[in-house]
């Protein structure tokens, strides 16, 4: 950007000085702020807010918790994803829910829709995702359970018997991998 400015010095005559404006520096500036800003920026893999009727378990785990589906099992009720599933009334859940196979009924619904909607979605991966030769050669191989895992997070004073019956439908619906969610000690 050019700018031109005429100015008295002492004389009559105007003298007429360009002046040129140098962005360089300042894009030099924002680059180093740039960099220094996602060098300093560190993603967790999730950050677990336990809702304020669960009370996790401590434990001296020093694992991260990954991000995948979570089940929260309160005194008071199971609830999938942010939604309430089922009802637990005096530390059990009502037979009404369970159907024939012993599996609580509404649970395996939500989970079996939530499951079919993650393979939806890799099998669109999968379909628009470039053709790659097979080199033989030996790599990272995705884990084909990454989307079939569930969080469980559990009261600690809560049955079992409770946490059991969860696991199992969940199972049922085809989940092979459980992580359970437990406070670190001294936190």
């Amino acid at each position: 950007m050019r700018k031109t400015i005429s100015s008295k010095r002492g004389s009559r005559r105007n003298r007429i000085q360009d002046i040129d404006l140098n962005i360089t520096s300042m894009m030099d500036i924002f680059t180093i702020l740039l960099v220094f800003l996602l060098k300093s920026y560190s993603v967790t893999e999730a950050v677990l807010i336990a809702p304020k009727d669960v009370a996790l378990p401590t434990s001296t785990s020093q694992i991260d918790p990954k991000v995948s589906i979570d089940i929260q099992i309160s005194k008071t009720s199971v609830v999938f994803d942010g939604k309430p599933v089922v009802a637990v009334i005096d530390g059990k859940i009502d037979r009404s829910y369970y159907d024939e196979n012993n599996l609580i009924a509404p649970l395996l619904k939500v989970i079996q829709d939530k499951l079919k909607s993650f393979e939806y979605i890799a099998q669109l991966r999968q379909d628009n995702a470039p053709q790659v030769e097979d080199t033989g050669e030996e790599g990272e191989e995705e884990d084909e359970t990454a989307e079939k895992s569930i969080l469980v997070m559990a009261h600690k004073e809560l049955d079992f018997k409770v946490v059991e019956d969860v696991l199992y439908t969940a199972a049922g619906a085809g989940v092979g991998k459980f992580r359970f969610a437990v406070q670190k000690l001294g936190e």
